[in-house]
């Protein structure tokens, strides 16, 4: 009898139909910062892929066939917007897929136009040009858009993948929390530092600065890609730094120190390094807060270095 029930069992094995195997969900993220969030908001369910390095610019950036090849097979992929990545539109339509997700078009994210070049601790006659009104890409430096953002995708995957919902949503309430509750101490933490004067090389940190109650004197470049600075703007950038130094200058990681040497000759000018994208920090869950965390303490490592002023 254990011999019949044996065969029955065999047979019935060797013709029933294949096993249908759970396919993993395919979610890519364009840049280090926004792939930092989806991970954080699928962690437990499956993997995220990024895209680009960290150590990328994401300005006038050219996908490689491999990079490509994720396009074409992620289900999900997350991206800043065309005022970020300039090149993803076309790279998504290359791909032949409808997979695209852009973050600041939804009407949660915060969007701040691109700055002109002076802000409050500089003259009004500096004459140092203004850029247009367009969109400060660099959205993800807000920490309630960093908030807002993990909600967004965890809607969007859940909508996608409705089996992982309960743990896309566990998560982003979580990173939601973290990142308000980072926020609502960075008003204090650069309280004493508000009113000294400092520039930055590449204007990517206006959203942070905002959250954290300071202002640069100026920038460089509004572009990580141009290296020359005219001769007229570099006269202007000079008098301004005569006018209210000591200040900072923040450079960026890799930068080459011919970018601001003519700058800062003969002026009393302390260095700093930022990171916007966050090359310079090890992968992981908490890659997001390190970044602030990082972007913070450079701050501050400069600024607490110059003497306590009263310009407003």
């Amino acid at each position: 009898m254990r011999l019949l029930l044996l065969m029955i069992f065999l047979v019935a094995a060797l013709f029933a139909p294949p096993a249908v195997c759970a396919v993993s969900p395919v979610v890519a993220a364009s840049i280090a910062p926004l792939h930092a969030i989806a991970a954080y908001v699928a962690h437990g369910a499956h993997d995220v892929t990024l895209i680009l390095p960290p150590n990328a610019s994401v300005h006038g950036y050219h996908l490689k066939p491999s990079q490509m090849g994720i396009l074409a097979r992620a289900d999900v992929v997350f991206y800043g917007g065309e005022a970020l990545e300039t090149f993803m539109p076309k790279a998504l339509l290359a791909a032949n897929r409808q997979n695209g997700v852009a973050l600041m078009s939804y009407p949660q994210i915060e969007k701040l136009p691109a700055r002109s070049g002076v802000h409050a601790h500089a003259a009004h006659d500096s004459g140092v040009p203004a850029t247009d009104f367009e969109t400060d890409g660099h959205f993800w430096f807000s920490l309630e858009n960093a908030a807002q953002t993990a909600l967004i995708m965890a809607d969007v995957l859940s909508a996608k993948f409705p089996e992982h919902a309960a743990t896309y949503r566990r998560n982003a309430d979580e990173f939601a929390r973290r990142a308000r509750a980072m926020k609502d101490a960075l008003k204090q933490d650069f309280a004493p530092y508000k009113n000294r004067p400092y520039l930055v090389s590449h204007d990517a940190f206006q959203y942070f600065e905002k959250d954290a109650g300071i202002t640069p004197a100026a920038f460089v470049t509004p572009d990580a890609e141009r290296a020359q600075i005219g001769v007229r703007r570099m006269a202007r950038l000079r008098e301004l730094i005569r006018r209210v130094q000591p200040v900072c200058l923040f450079t960026e990681a890799g930068q080459n120190a011919k970018f601001t040497a003519p700058l800062t000759e003969g002026l009393r000018v302390y260095g700093g390094v930022l990171d916007p994208t966050g090359a310079s920090i090890q992968m992981g869950r908490d890659f997001y807060f390190d970044l602030i965390h990082a972007l913070r303490r450079d701050l501050i490592e400069c600024l607490e270095q110059l003497p306590e002023s009263d310009r407003q």
